[in-house]
């Protein structure tokens, strides 16, 4: 549309241009005319542009999000692929060929080996491989001899530790030095390799190589783990049909060397004649069922080990046997039940074969117990899809069920509920009473909840203290009735040995439809309205709403340029002047931080500062502000401006970071400024939330001979116990009292108190904010001792605010 406008425009001054009255006059007018719209045009088109690289910037942001879920998911996929091949393989190469196949084929690594160790050359040989770049493994040696360089790579290092090593960047990493240009040249960015082994010994390694940076993350390499020790169960199966193997061949070659083995086999080994009688019994089956071999020689083997609820299928098998000499058991390896002599019933592998000499012609049994491994693997399917601790479904089974109930009411055009709750401050329970309370408490928590859902609903534990509620068939109304009932039901107090436990909850809401229509719009929004209820006042709920979706973006943009806005130079340290009350002289100035961002102009410290604390870079932004604002006290003293102190505000992140008196003394002495030129700022709030911590930390601060004030004093619940022991010089009044200072007796009677509390404490004030001079002449009645405020300046770029420290007449 502005092109066309503009072109039409363009048509009629060309008109008049060409016309036989046309003036010069009127020739400029069109050719002004002409520049605005070219200007107007490139700039609408500009803000066009920038909109849509916003936009493409989070698709991005949640395509990459929604990738990782999807390489997991199918991670699963392989990981029971490879299960089932591991029942089903009859040999080690078929099932090293077939592994490389599926992982490659589902996607999450381009190229799959496995290498075979010899421990007498130590050298590692590729056994079997697949996927692209097959000929890179033409030319690789690799070994398992430090000695070696090709035996201080990845692959080596896993062999000789027997852990896995995960290189994240392979082009860069130190370890794979030898390998880089191999590593370009196929374009591997990431690997992993995992040690496998036989019978508890390393015998090789499985390695996976990614075009991917970063590609192993920790819940892909714990299913890779997973997915190695499945192939060493194989492994280790294959081991003892050798044995079996080995042990036949020697039956037939000597029967005194075979009597030797039978009684030394780990195996339970028994020989059963054609009529099902036993003629032999090792002594791993007298361990094994509990009978002496004189105990069961000549009985039939279904009385002696068969339950009886399987015997009758063991007499048919016999009868089968006996009338046409076939099994469907012969040289098989199957699993059954069988019995102890005490009755208990018990898992066992079972292998028959025949066995034909002269006029000999019997059946070996060998048996082995696998109770054992069959615990183990129930473990592994229950933590496949159920929390450890509560024994709730996780995230994997989780996904499951709403992706069932999403398929259901698209069907039925029906909606469902899900819910994510985040309970408030528990890491305060693990912190001060230890993880045992925390563990009781979730499980206490989630016995409450089981009784509260119906059987359709399902709770989830995704880790920690996040619970997740699928209501199905639920519309508003319903979710906002068990989010009620949910909130009370936490804040009942949890006894656990002589302890009272009370704990709130934030609850964040998605509705199907409305809210998402797959797994991964849900869960975003429901955890987007959760944090909202956190954030603005915890032990409440919130139903998702698109304004949250357009404030979790302006927050991700936020976030990401918060990442470089010192090294793109966008952060600026402000001062505002402060000066005595008494007699009006300069007494120092406070450093503010802004943000100046390229599209989205300034922001303000009250939004970008909480974001900084959450996402870990509060710690750099804060470091770097203490070094401007010295730098700057150097700076000064230099023009001749002395005993003047400048003062600094500290988050709560950054006063509990334990090498801050540190790096404070580091500065002081980098820039050569005496410590009580520095004056560091935290708030009521952040000073009272580890009362005894924050006295070590004063204390520690003080040493250096810093000064230290409470920021916002009297918008927080203090404490005067822990007041007094606190090595602080100053009160700061906040603004919100000074605002209404004259005309709000309320506001006047908590800054006199502020005033009396401070000066009975042998401690100053300062009051901020101060804009009329009403209110100066009131804070000076009181006796308040300093103040700050549009009243005497704005806060000011450092070039203004020198020049009107230079200037300020009543300066030391």
């Amino acid at each position: 549309m502005i092109w066309l406008i503009g072109l039409c425009v363009l048509l009629c001054c060309l008109y008049l241009a060409t016309g036989d009255d046309f003036s010069a006059e009127a020739g400029s007018v069109s050719l002004l005319l002409v520049i605005g719209l070219v200007v107007w045009s490139v700039g609408g088109w500009l803000a066009w542009r920038q909109q849509v690289l916003f936009k493409r910037r989070v698709e991005a942001q949640q395509a990459e999000a929604s990738a990782q879920h999807r390489q997991l998911n199918q991670l699963y996929m392989a990981l029971s692929q490879c299960n089932q091949l591991i029942i089903q393989s009859q040999n080690q190469q078929a099932l090293f060929d077939q592994v490389c196949r599926i992982i490659v084929h589902l996607g999450h690594a381009n190229l799959v080996w496995v290498g075979e160790l010899d421990h007498d050359t130590k050298q590692v040989r590729v056994a079997s491989a697949y996927g692209s770049g097959l000929e890179y493994l033409d030319q690789l040696t690799i070994t398992a001899d430090p000695s070696q360089v090709s035996g201080r790579g990845p692959c080596g290092l896993a062999i000789v530790s027997d852990h896995p090593y995960w290189v994240q960047h392979f082009q860069t990493h130190p370890v794979t030095a030898p390998w880089h240009d191999k590593a370009k040249e196929f374009n591997w960015h990431s690997a992993a390799f995992l040690p496998l082994h036989t019978e508890g010994r390393v015998i090789g390694c499985l390695a996976l190589y990614a075009q991917q940076p970063q590609a192993f993350h920790e819940n892909i390499q714990h299913l890779l783990k997973d997915m190695a020790a499945n192939i060493d169960f194989a492994l280790d199966r294959f081991a003892v049909e050798a044995q079996r193997t080995a042990f036949r061949r020697d039956l037939q070659i000597s029967e005194q060397r075979a009597q030797l083995v039978l009684e030394n086999a780990l195996d339970a080994i028994v020989n059963i004649d054609q009529a099902g009688r036993i003629v032999e019994w090792n002594r791993a089956a007298s361990q094994l069922f509990g009978y002496a071999r004189a105990d069961v020689m000549g009985r039939d083997l279904g009385e002696v080990i068969v339950p009886s609820a399987y015997r009758e299928a063991h007499h048919q098998g016999m009868l089968r046997l006996q009338q046409t000499g076939q099994s469907t058991l012969l040289g098989k390896l199957i699993e059954i039940t069988a019995i102890r002599r005490d009755g208990q019933e018990f898992p066992i592998e079972l292998t028959i074969v025949e066995i034909e000499r002269d006029d000999d012609h019997y059946y070996s049994a060998f048996i082995r117990d696998i109770t054992t491994r069959k615990q183990a693997e129930e473990r592994i399917r229950f933590l496949a899809n159920y929390d450890a601790l509560t024994g709730l479904p996780n995230r994997n089974l989780l996904t499951e069920r709403v992706m069932a109930e999403i398929e259901k009411a698209w069907d039925q055009d029906g909606q469902f509920a899900l819910m994510f709750l985040d309970l408030d401050h528990f890491k305060d329970v693990n912190d001060s009473l230890g993880h045992r309370y925390g563990d009781n408490l979730l499980v206490a928590l989630t016995k409450r909840f089981q009784a509260m859902v119906r059987p359709q609903d399902t709770i989830c534990r995704l880790g920690g203290d996040e619970f997740v509620f699928l209501l199905t068939e639920a519309d508003q109304a319903m979710a906002k009735d068990m989010v009620e009932r949910l909130l009370k039901v936490v804040e009942l107090p949890v006894i656990i040995d002589q302890y009272e436990l009370t704990i709130t909850a934030s609850i964040g809401v998605a509705i199907y439809p409305d809210d998402g229509l797959d797994m991964e719009s849900l869960q975003r929004n429901a955890d987007v309205a959760m944090y909202r209820a956190k954030q603005e006042s915890r032990n409440s709920f919130r139903f998702f709403s698109n304004h949250m979706q357009l404030q979790t973006a302006r927050n991700l943009q936020l976030v990401n340029g918060l990442r470089h806005a010192i090294a793109l130079g966008q952060l600026a340290v402000y001062y505002q002047p402060q000066i005595a009350l008494e007699n009006g002289q300069l007494v120092g100035v406070e450093a503010l931080l802004r943000w100046q961002h390229p599209q989205l102009g300034f922001i303000s410290p009250a939004e970008f500062i909480p974001l900084a604390e959450s996402n870990g870079l509060i710690i750099a932004i804060g470091s770097w502000v203490l070094e401007q604002a010295t730098q700057q006290i150097q700076r000064w003293q230099q023009l001749g401006l002395h005993k003047m102190t400048v003062s600094v505000n500290l988050s709560s992140i950054q006063f509990r970071d334990p090498k801050l008196p540190a790096l404070v003394k580091s500065t002081l002495e980098r820039y050569d400024v005496a410590p009580d030129c520095l004056e560091l700022e935290l708030t009521e709030g952040v000073a009272l939330e580890n009362p005894m911590g924050a006295v070590t930390m004063m204390d520690a601060l003080n040493g250096l001979g810093v000064r230290l004030s409470i920021d916002d004093f009297g918008t927080g619940y203090s404490s005067l116990s822990y007041l007094k022991k606190f090595k602080v010089y100053k009160l700061k009044v906040d603004q919100s009292f000074v605002r209404d200072l004259t005309t709000d007796d309320e506001d006047k009677a908590i800054v006199i108190a502020i005033i009396q509390l401070a000066r009975s404490l042998g401690l100053k004030t300062i009051a901020e904010g101060v804009e009329t001079p009403e209110q100066q002449a009131f804070l000076q009645a009181q006796g308040c001792d300093e103040m700050q405020g549009y009243l005497l300046s704005k806060p000011m770029q450092v070039e203004d605010a020198t020049a009107f420290l230079l200037a300020y007449p009543h300066r030391h």
